[in-house]
């Protein structure tokens, strides 16, 4: 009977630990990832992908959006 609540509560800190590790690195992933200037990257990266697939690939114009962007 020892043995067994000895290896649960060896489980139980493991767990633990392993949360703590996965609730800093999620943290500190929102934190990175989940800013106004990221998701607009990624709006952005999306935008040009979708109009140079359909364009076929006209770099002057998606270099000309990238332009107006930077100059904001």
């Amino acid at each position: 009977k020892n043995n067994r609540w000895y290896c649960n509560e060896c489980s139980k800190l493991h767990r633990e630990k392993k949360n703590k590790t996965i609730r800093k690195y999620t943290h500190k992933e929102w934190k990175e990832k989940l800013t106004w200037k990221a998701v607009v990257d990624r709006y952005e990266d999306l935008y040009l992908k979708l109009y140079n697939a359909k364009s076929g690939n006209n770099t002057s114009m998606s270099n000309n959006i990238l332009v107006a962007a930077n100059a904001c």
